[in-house]
């Protein structure tokens, strides 16, 4: 088995005037695991049965959907171009901006995840046409 070097894809921002631009990094198993375990929480408790008397678990799960959405964008956005501040100013590719970005540019949610989407399969593919040769 190898690890493989990471893989970043380039996607345009269809009908945008600035004709911004986004690069995004392939996530790998292990990146996935760690922000499923930052934002998924289970708790058990025991709780007696009333016909048996015997303890039976009762388990509470939650997710933290913001965070959810939050660090996979962060972990997922590598670069972008074109993007700007309400004056016109240059909005640069940080961890804040992005938060930023999702909060307060419409569509800009939908897209990322529709990329990040079609990414996923491009590469799923790719990987099976190489498994085949």
């Amino acid at each position: 088995m190898k690890i493989t070097k990471p893989t970043e894809r380039k996607f345009f921002f269809e009908n945008d005037p600035d004709e911004a631009w986004i690069i995004l990094r392939y996530l790998n198993p292990g990146e996935r695991a760690d922000i499923f375990d930052a934002v998924f929480d289970q708790q058990v408790e025991y709780k007696k049965n009333k016909e048996s008397g015997e303890l039976e678990p009762v388990f509470r799960q939650s997710t933290n959907k913001k965070k959810d959405r939050e660090t996979t964008f962060i972990k997922s956005i590598v670069e972008w171009g074109n993007f700007f501040d309400e004056d016109g100013s240059v909005l640069e590719c940080t961890k804040d901006n992005i938060i930023r970005a999702m909060r307060e540019i419409e569509g800009f949610i939908q897209a990322v995840q529709e990329f990040r989407a079609t990414m996923e399969s491009d590469i799923a593919q790719e990987r099976e046409d190489q498994e085949k040769n």
